[in-house]
């Protein structure tokens, strides 16, 4: 893989991602910058000399249209082969070496390649009234007081860590009511004041922790870990297991085809609104640097509170979730939660409409890292892009072809360079 640099891609990103299965690697004429839009792509194929005369493979485009090829090696250790590549986003080719494809790709030879990243377009449009329902949803919040009840529980020296609860509207568990936002708090001892930092969580997290309050604590900021459900912290495993299997199974589903009010992100982005809402009645808040960051369902929720809230003046979304709900529309598959399999989910659509992060986009003005894997298939890059192009503020995106759903290390580092340099470290 080769780091290189587009006006599209500030400062910088990846471009081309080759993967090796023993001594098997594939590289691609689009490695110096993305492919353009209908132009042919070359991949060459090395190492195949221990390899059967004819290997199947299968070419994917943006993570949804799949075909299936053979490649003939003719007795040659080394092919060559030509793809057109038809439409905008990720390209990817992957050819089995005799043990199946594998999760993400990961028993098979493969590449991934941008095309024409600057020109990948949301697959829906925004609803007419969408800041209309948005605004309905916060006037409703500012009728329910956001101090946070905070229990001091023991951290380590120089650092105050609290449990909070949050009071974020009436209703059950496993509704789309606010009910209360729960996590951890921490913050350096003393007045401050302190930029403050918040952590959401993906979709397999039913917790908070407090260690991603207590780490940026110890670097100076007020760090909000934040359950996604209004749930305990003291919740045993075994209990997380059964709200799971009940109240709380296909959570992310509730809603997509009844109507708006019904939809389970409704309370978490609730949730996410009054945790901002804590943060600037704190007097140890400096009032001007509040970064939001998460994976995931995470990200999704960094985005959302970045829309609810214009305080929010960095964010760092990660492989974010709900990006273009509609890609299937255009070929291209779209984010988790999957609520859009075709044109005839009439209600899905509609409903997505009013989630969708890529509708969310033009209206948020925070500083902006983000990030997207290539082969990503929970939250592909195509609509994690389709998000950045229409993101109205300054921006920064990494994007590594050869990632699935997972934080390397290297956005570990560019995530944490970015929050050091907003805060002025």
């Amino acid at each position: 893989m080769t780091l290189k640099k587009l006006s599209f891609f500030v400062p910088v990103a990846l471009f081309v991602s080759c993967a090796v299965f023993a001594e098997v690697t594939i590289k691609s004429s689009a490695d110096e910058a993305p492919a353009k839009v209908g132009e042919r792509v070359t991949f060459t194929i090395s190492g195949l000399q221990d390899m059967e005369p004819v290997l199947n493979a299968q070419t994917v485009q943006n993570m949804h249209k799949h075909e299936k090829i053979t490649i003939d090696r003719k007795g040659k250790d080394e092919v060559v082969r030509h793809f057109k590549v038809e439409a905008p986003g990720t390209f990817l080719l992957a050819v089995d070496l005799g043990k199946g494809f594998g999760k993400n790709y990961a028993d098979s030879a493969f590449c991934s390649v941008m095309v024409a990243p600057e020109k990948v377009t949301p697959s829906g449009t925004a609803p007419k009234d969408l800041l209309k329902y948005w605004d309905g949803v916060k006037r409703e919040m500012k009728n329910i007081p956001a101090t946070p009840k905070l229990t001091r529980i023991d951290s380590e020296p120089g650092i105050e860590l609290y449990e909070f609860e949050i009071a974020a509207g009436k209703g059950v568990l496993g509704s789309s009511a606010g009910v209360k936002a729960v996590g951890y708090m921490a913050k350096p001892e003393g007045a401050g004041p302190f930029p403050a930092v918040v952590t959401f969580y993906g979709a397999g997290s039913f917790e908070a922790l407090k260690n991603d309050g207590i780490d940026y604590a110890k670097k100076g900021m007020i760090g909000w870990s934040v359950n996604p459900h209004p749930l305990a912290n003291d919740l045993t495993q075994q209990q997380k297991d059964e709200l799971k299997a009940t109240l709380l199974k296909d959570y992310n589903q509730k809603g997509k085809d009844t109507k708006l009010e019904d939809v389970y992100f409704n309370g978490m982005f609730k949730r996410c609104y009054q945790v901002v809402q804590a943060i600037k009645q704190m007097p140890e808040w400096d009032g001007k640097i509040l970064i939001a960051r998460g994976f995931s369902q995470g990200g999704a929720q960094t985005i959302a509170t970045a829309f609810l809230c214009p305080e929010v003046s960095h964010i760092a979304p990660q492989c974010p979730a709900m990006c273009d709900l509609t890609g299937n529309l255009v070929w291209r598959k779209g984010g988790w939660p999957f609520w859009v399999k075709s044109g005839y989910d009439k209600k899905e659509i509609e409903t997505a409409g009013y989630f969708d992060m890529v509708n969310f986009a033009p209206h948020i003005k925070a500083k902006l890292f983000l990030f997207a894997g290539g082969i990503d298939g929970a939250c592909p890059a195509g609509g994690v892009v389709a998000f950045y192009n229409q993101y109205a503020g300054p921006k920064d995106i990494l994007i590594l072809p050869d990632v699935a759903h997972a934080r390397p290390n290297e956005v570990y580092k560019r995530e944490a360079a970015f929050i050091m340099e907003a805060i002025g470290k």
